[in-house]
């Protein structure tokens, strides 16, 4: 009896053991290589993300620039303490930018790509791009406002030619208004006239027998500097180029900002074109992978079954002599070994199907408590007087609730065909601003699909997952009626 139990106890360590080691290493290798696949898919994945998110924040930066020299030149807050926030936003994507493009630079993948050189390219762009926007903010401080820069040196001198009586003040306002008249206009013929009035000018005091010579000299000096200056204006205009978009640092920038562009294009190309390559190589490298996996799977499984089995082939022919001999407790001893180990295999595996069968009961419940609690709340967000709307990290339209369909006509066919939000949304001064907690609630205009419009506030907040920028959701809240009770 003793013998028989002590093969029952053996037999069973055995399977678990070698069953045991080999699920592990059968485990860890597929771990590894699906490991392995789903890491360079991911990675490959995370360089086209880059890129698409570092365009989005270049094309930002460009509309930052260019609100800025639409407006901030002519802002004397900006003149008086030489700050603005625009530039604040302006330098901090900057940084963003540089250490995206410095990681891409340096990712192994973007050389496996093919796009290495055309990254740095990118940068060597950029760089240019952002010297270029500091040299004409530079050239603007000089070229001043009001009391500021050149300009404000012309007003000192021109104030103080008016603090001349024995001058005919003709003269001086004539330079005046030819000088706003170039500064409004930005035409060369008031750069003309104004130094021919000025010649003019400075012929009729030095004729004026009524001005002392002493008065003549401070007079000329001082008229001589105004002309300066005002030269000085007309060449900083010119370098700056911001009211003559055919020349100067700002004619370049623009022709850069286009290359800048291009090149986004091209690399967003050549990347979306090398990812599907790529991907295809991945997969045929974990097809080949998972074939030699199971042909070396198969011959261990032979080797080891043939071990495993050793033990029971004993066992059936110790068993089949101990027949032979009609003992009648060999007999029994075979049918309760063998009911044995049925009965344990059976209750275990009737186990692990009812414990299978329980979990999934268990997620079959939290799958439809997940899609209640979801219809809940898009029944909630369209039982809502506002107009509710989520959208992707482009600001492109991914749902709207029934009120926004009702206020801007569109169906929801049409959002899931593609709508973006700047479509439907224009700023009354600047670019659109999304996810601006801290700021509340901001005034646009509303676009309905017909083409009518409406004032509007709108509540924004961002949609993160995983420490990701996934998109934008909100409310817009019509305000005509509120408009029309103030007007």
């Amino acid at each position: 009896m003793g013998k028989p139990v002590h093969m029952k106890k053996t037999l069973r360590n055995t399977l678990l053991v070698w069953f045991l080691g080999f699920s592990v290493v059968l485990i860890l290798v597929f771990i590894a290589f699906n490991a392995l696949y789903i890491h360079q898919k991911t990675r490959i994945t995370n360089v086209i993300g880059q890129i698409y998110e570092l365009h989005l924040d270049v094309q930002k930066d460009f509309n930052i620039t260019d609100v800025f020299f639409t407006y901030e030149t002519s802002n004397l807050a900006f003149f008086d303490t030489q700050e603005s926030t625009l530039l604040e936003d302006h330098e901090q994507r900057v940084k963003g930018i540089n250490a995206t493009l410095e990681a891409l630079r340096h990712n192994s993948m973007v050389a496996r790509m093919n796009i290495q050189g055309a990254v740095d390219s990118l940068a060597a762009d950029f760089e240019t791009y952002v010297t270029s926007v500091d040299q004409i903010i530079a050239l603007i401080l000089v070229r001043g406002f009001k009391d500021y820069g050149i300009v404000g040196k012309m007003r000192a001198f021109a104030h103080q030619l008016e603090g001349f009586g024995e001058l005919d003040q003709t003269y001086v306002l004539n330079l005046r208004r030819h000088e706003k008249d170039y500064i409004i206009r930005n035409e060369q013929q008031y750069v003309g006239k104004l130094n021919d009035l000025g010649s003019r000018f400075r012929e009729m005091i030095t004729d004026d027998p009524r001005i002392s010579r002493y008065r003549k000299d401070s007079i000329i000096m001082i008229l001589d500097n105004y002309m300066e200056e005002f030269n000085n204006l007309v060449a900083v205009d010119r370098q700056i180029g911001l009211k003559t978009p055919e020349t100067g640092t700002k004619s370049q920038l623009d022709e850069l900002e286009i290359n800048i562009e291009k090149r986004f294009n091209h690399v967003i190309s050549t990347a979306e074109s090398r990812k599907t390559v790529l991907f295809r190589y991945l997969e045929i490298f974990y097809i080949f992978s998972f074939l030699v996996f199971l042909l070396v799977s198969i011959l261990l499984s032979r080797v080891i079954s043939g071990y495993i089995s050793a033990p029971l082939t004993t066992l059936t022919s110790h068993i089949r002599k101990l027949s032979e001999n009609n003992l009648k407790q060999d007999d029994q001893l075979e049918q309760n070994f063998s009911n044995y180990e049925t009965s344990v295999l059976y209750k275990e595996f009737r186990s692990l199907i009812e414990q299978i069968r329980q979990e999934k009961e268990d997620l079959n419940k939290v799958q439809k408590a997940l899609i209640e609690n979801e219809e809940k709340y898009r029944q909630l967000a369209d039982n809502l007087p506002q107009s509710v709307f989520e959208t992707d990290q482009f600001g492109n339209l991914t749902y709207v609730n029934s009120n926004w369909q009702k206020s801007f006509f569109y169906t929801r066919e049409e959002v899931q065909n593609g709508v973006n939000i700047i479509t439907i949304l224009k700023a009354k001064n600047g670019p659109i601003v999304l996810g601006n907690e801290s700021a509340g609630p901001v005034e646009y205009i509303a676009r309905r699909k017909d083409g009518t419009t409406f004032p509007v506030l709108v509540y924004t907040n961002r949609i993160h997952r995983d420490n990701k920028l996934m998109g934008f959701r909100g409310a817009i809240i019509d305000i005509s009626d509120r408009k029309i009770k103030l007007s």
